[in-house]
């Protein structure tokens, strides 16, 4: 699991290979975030990366897949 912790204090918990929408990047898997990147709400508002820790305990974790495309509405402002 890598916690996310943005500007306004939010920590956010996600799987290394779950992609995210970047400000400066596009389409990245959270593996690859910097402190300091910009992650994209669904109202197109930037929300900054201010840590990254990476736990290295195993966790369970769930992917959606639909037939009809691609849509993650992820936790925060979804």
């Amino acid at each position: 699991m890598i916690w996310l912790t943005l500007l306004d204090g939010t920590t956010i918990g996600v799987a290394p290979e779950h992609e995210t929408y970047t400000e400066e990047q596009g389409w990245r898997y959270v593996s690859e975030l910097e402190a300091s990147s910009s992650l994209v709400d669904a109202l197109g508002a930037p929300l900054t990366i201010v840590a990254i820790e990476v736990d290295p305990a195993p966790r369970p974790v769930c992917n959606l897949e639909t037939s009809c495309g691609t849509y993650f509405a992820q936790g925060w402002g979804a």
